[in-house]
């Protein structure tokens, strides 16, 4: 009978432990989505500290009311109970640990794959030689970038972006010589990052323009949903209807850049340069750092766009009594500029 009791007991342990280690899974992936990677929280050393420091805590607190409620061995005779919660926190631990150790090892061998491939792409199949947006090499190069940017973490996207950028397989500027000796330039972008999820990207200080400053990278589409780009140069680029929701844009050089459709709700934008940025349609409700005034005064065209406050430019501007004064730029694609002027009304300009 007392073997038959001491079985349970070691049966209901094991239970216990395979609960918490199906507990501590599910804490690190909830605690890593609403905490996200400001804390780093897929990092070893921070996530055994966090295990540690939470063992311990509840620990004494079952200790402290263990106090507060029993009688004087009240501790002494649950020392079973507490001994078990320790273990079952360390379990707790070393399953977070083993799963960012895990993710770490896995995103250090997608990384190396993708830049084998990309290697190869190069050297083997001439990659910056193809001329055709379908040719199979650029097509396989896009698909590549795409697919490992989903998997890998802030820091490991950057690398990305800067092994791309220095690849000039993103922004490379090419010459042609005319009969008269004039040079035309164009754009060749040989991996387009169009709906690239960079959600989370370390991307501060890099720029991503051409050598002449020209032909930036192409991010239409893209996540870069709490990314940090604070201090990134990112003049006249393309983020048309790109979600940047959250992002750290301060001090960003933004200029001249298509912003129309954007998501830069609760963007920081402190210190960011928008002169001439389109920015129509773009959702800038709860944006930081930033003044209605100044966006009015910085962008090219705010035509439907909404504003930190919540309102449509157009209402703001009828707030203020200026609603039949502003600028044909800044009403919108109707009357705007020249990328959003109807086909029809662009045949008469000069």
């Amino acid at each position: 009978m007392a073997d038959d009791s001491g079985q349970q007991r070691k049966s209901d342990f094991r239970t216990a432990v395979e609960d918490g280690k199906a507990l501590a899974t599910v804490l690190i992936m909830k605690l890593e989505s609403v905490l996200g990677r400001r804390l780093k929280l897929r990092s070893p050393a921070v996530l055994a500290a966090i295990g540690v420091i939470a063992t311990l805590v509840l620990a004494l607190l079952v200790i402290l009311i263990l106090q507060l409620t029993g009688d004087t061995n009240a501790v002494s005779d649950n020392a079973a109970v507490i001994g078990a919660l320790l273990a079952l926190g360390g379990v707790g631990t070393a399953q977070m640990v083993s799963i960012a150790l895990d993710q770490r090892r896995t995103q250090h061998e997608a990384l190396q794959a993708y830049l084998a491939k990309m290697s190869e792409l190069l050297l083997d199949k001439c990659l910056h030689e193809k001329e055709a947006d379908f040719d199979p090499a650029r097509v396989t190069a896009r698909l590549q970038t795409l697919a490992v940017l989903e998997r890998l973490d802030a820091e490991r996207k950057r690398t990305v972006l800067l092994f791309l950028r220095e690849a000039q397989l993103i922004n490379r500027d090419n010459r042609l010589e005319t009969t008269n000796g004039r040079e035309v330039h164009f754009y060749a972008h040989y991996v387009g990052l169009r709906g690239a999820d960079l959600s989370g990207a370390n991307l501060s200080d890099l720029r991503l323009t051409s050598a002449l400053g020209k032909y930036p990278v192409s991010l239409s589409g893209a996540n870069l949903n709490d990314a940090n780009l604070s201090r990134a140069t990112l003049s006249r680029a393309d983020l048309s209807g790109a979600d940047l929701s959250g992002a750290d844009l301060s001090g960003a050089d933004l200029s001249g850049a298509d912003l129309s459709g954007a998501d830069l709700s609760e963007a920081d934008l402190s210190e960011a340069d928008l002169s001439r940025a389109f920015l129509i349609g773009a959702d800038l409700s709860a944006a930081r750092g930033i003044t209605i005034e100044k966006l009015a005064q910085q962008a090219y065209s705010l035509g439907v766009a909404t504003m930190p406050n919540g309102q449509k430019y157009e209402e703001w501007l009828k707030s203020r009594g200026e609603g039949d004064s502003a600028t044909p730029e800044q009403r919108g694609p109707w009357w705007g500029g020249p990328y959003h002027r109807p086909w029809w009304r662009r045949m008469f300009d000069a």
